[in-house]
């Protein structure tokens, strides 16, 4: 084993591939030393062991850890790669990729070592949960345990967490490459976890990201499987697809992100996944031919034309037109669940103005009781000009009299309530109270009116 390569284990974030062919190999006890880690590790050392899932690369199974009491995810590599200097360096370089970016939506790496006859490992924290691919295929088939707990607003919150996850990771130069419903754990008490960061790369390494996504796109095939598309196409960037962009960054990743909130709008596993040819696949993500949401989802699952709009941005074959990060997607997200202008949706000034109302109903409440004050003190005067004053004029005098003090008293609740500190439950006493006083307002100028008119 050579000094450079021994070197570069100790210095740099990854272990030098050389060619890259998959010729070098490394010995258990070689990767040890260059790794810096005890021998005698084993995969018996962990307890209930259970395989997970198989990826290209690597196999991820549960196991209990005595020494710290607690449940784990243990990623290896698989058998055919366990001595590949060229995988074994991909492996390192998630591990540790992801121990870069510690950030609550993303999947935390414990630990990393080599297995006797096992070759290289390393643990991430477990969560019982499910994926956002299962969930979306529980809604599809009507299982009644998702639809009761998976509402579009509850799902939109999780693509929120795992947009938050995302956009920490490129603040730290790391773009995830792989992102779709698949890679996004969602746990039994609300955790949201971003997961398989096995082709992340370093935006700070270029040369690294080519080779990663080159790899993504034209992985190893046999001879009779030249034409298939490698990786997940079905989410990746138009620009990627075509060639014409070589280095992942920040807007291939936002992309992924709309194709993901595309499947949370429709229940589909991904823009394209009726699309069963690998050329019209490639063919349609260029041209940007997904279907409208709208039409897609199926007739039960309602879609807002807001979230539509920020899928739909986040999606744009046109770079210049897609969202430039994913703090702006972030923020449209936002804006959406809090009842706020989502900017891709209209720049009318009148969303604006009807989205403000709908957030504070009170206040055109209240400018509705002023209007219809002015009506009333209009038509009064009419009438005080006229001879045709009986007892009408005297109830409605007393109507006015007790609409203008409940009007008064409004107002001033109405300042106090904007003022005041109160807890959720206050608030929700004092706008019932506010709401009371309103109604009855209106009930008395109307009592008025009408005697007015008669």
């Amino acid at each position: 084993m050579s000094s450079d390569l021994h070197s570069g284990i100790k210095n740099d974030a990854t272990v030098p591939a050389g060619s890259g062919s998959g010729d070098s190999r490394l010995t258990d006890a070689e990767l040890r030393k260059l790794l810096g880690v005890m021998p005698g590790e084993d995969f018996s050392e962990f307890e209930e062991r259970k395989l997970l899932g198989l990826g290209g690369m690597g196999a991820v199974y549960s196991g209990f850890e005595p020494g710290l009491n607690r449940n784990v995810a243990i990623k290896v590599l698989r058998p055919q790669y366990r001595h590949r200097s060229d995988r074994i360096e991909a492996f390192i370089r998630e591990a540790r990729i992801t121990a870069k970016i510690d950030h609550p939506n993303i999947v935390p790496v414990h630990r990393m070592g080599v297995f006797n006859d096992g070759g290289v490992y390393f643990t991430m924290r477990s969560i019982a949960g499910d994926t956002l691919n299962s969930i979306l295929a529980g809604l599809r088939e009507g299982r009644e345990e998702y639809l009761k707990n998976y509402t579009l607003r509850r799902l939109t919150e999780i693509f929120l967490s795992a947009c938050n996850g995302v956009a920490f990771a490129h603040s730290r130069g790391v773009m995830h490459g792989d992102l779709k419903p698949g890679n996004i754990m969602v746990g039994k008490y609300g955790e949201v976890l971003v997961m398989d960061w096995g082709l992340a790369c370093d935006v700070s390494d270029t040369e690294v990201c080519d080779e990663t996504l080159r790899r993504a796109l034209m992985p190893e095939k046999e001879p009779e499987q030249k034409d298939d598309i490698g990786g997940t196409p079905a989410v990746m960037a138009p620009e990627h697809i075509s060639g014409e962009l070589s280095t992942p960054d920040r807007q291939s990743d936002v992309y992924a992100l709309g194709a993901i909130l595309y499947s949370v709008l429709t229940l589909q596993n991904s823009p394209f996944s009726k699309e069963r040819s690998p050329r019209r696949l490639a063919r349609k993500i260029v041209s940007g031919g997904a279907e409208l949401p709208r039409k897609a989802a199926p007739e039960y699952w309602d879609v807002p034309r807001e979230l539509e709009a920020v899928c739909l941005k986040a999606m744009e074959k046109d770079r210049t037109k897609r969202y430039q990060n994913a703090d702006e997607l972030i923020q449209d997200i936002i804006n959406y669940l809090d009842g706020k202008p989502v900017k891709a949706y209209s720049p009318l000034f009148i969303y604006r103005i009807q989205k403000h109302i709908l957030r504070r109903p009170l206040i055109p409440a209240v400018l509705c009781i002023a209007a219809a004050l002015s009506l009333i003190f209009y038509r009064w005067n009419l009438l005080e000009q006229s001879r045709n004053i009986d007892i009408h004029r005297e109830i409605a005098s007393g109507a006015v009299e007790q609409g203008t003090g409940l009007s008064r008293m409004l107002r001033i609740r109405f300042r106090a309530l904007k003022k005041a500190r109160l807890t959720p439950a206050e608030r929700q006493a004092a706008e019932h109270q506010l709401a009371s006083t309103l109604i009855q307002t209106v009930n008395t100028f109307d009592m008025a009116l009408n005697n007015l008119e008669n």
